[in-house]
């Protein structure tokens, strides 16, 4: 395969070897390992699968409880999926919602991820289990989910 003249395979083991780091990273929650695939990513260029590792490891970073660098990495999402507005992946579309919840959505569903009841999760926190189970029917109505496991999901 050819482009511009010259053989691009170096650049098709690029993308393998970064593909193969990244799913480590992901694997792992490794936010740094994430930045670097990102950063592949995007000298390759792939800017799509760029942002989708800045975006993990945005999640990453604020299930971690690092706010500030959690929305630096979903800004450079943003800004590199500028090139191809319309496409939608769910790694995008899952952190662009959790950084819609509120700081007590974004706790309780941590709380909930972690395998935590709803009366367990009241008692910690000193709700009534009505406020929780509120709490969790929005934080499922922003991030587009119905299930505990696919919070689990969002939130490791």
């Amino acid at each position: 395969m050819y482009e511009s003249g010259r053989p691009v395979r170096g650049r098709e083991v690029r993308r393998g070897e970064a593909g193969g780091e990244a799913a480590a990273a992901l694997a792992a929650g490794d936010e740094s390992g994430l930045l670097a695939a990102a950063d592949t990513f995007a000298e390759l260029p792939a800017p799509l699968l760029a942002a989708e590792m800045l975006s993990a490891a945005g999640r990453v970073a604020q299930a971690a409880g690092h706010s500030r660098r959690a929305g630096a990495a979903l800004a450079r999402a943003r800004e590199l999926t500028r090139c191809c507005p319309t496409a939608r992946t769910p790694e995008l579309d899952r952190a662009e919602g959790t950084q819609q919840l509120t700081p007590r959505e974004r706790e309780i569903a941590r709380l909930a991820a972690g395998q935590a009841t709803s009366p367990e999760i009241a008692r910690r926190l000193r709700l009534s289990v009505r406020t929780v189970d509120n709490h969790l029917a929005h934080v499922y109505d922003k991030l587009g989910i119905s299930s505990r496991i696919e919070l689990t999901t969002l939130f490791r």
